[in-house]
């Protein structure tokens, strides 16, 4: 739980990211996991995996 509340301070909905070598716009952050929507389709990243790699903001949402 500690790793989703990092991630919602770093990262929103609408947002395109890399971690490893998944990129995508991110879709929904959950309890547990990221929804990416991918060249591939829908990816679940578990949110653990955003503190054992590094990711990185490819794209930010833009405020009014």
């Amino acid at each position: 739980l500690l790793a989703v509340q990092s991630i919602v301070h770093e990262y929103s909905p609408g947002e395109r990211i890399r971690i490893g070598c998944i990129e995508g716009k991110i879709l929904r952050i959950t309890r547990t996991n990221v929804i990416l929507e991918t060249q591939d389709g829908q990816t679940l990243i578990p949110a653990k995996r955003f503190s054992e790699r590094e990711s990185v903001h490819l794209a930010r949402t833009e405020t009014p």
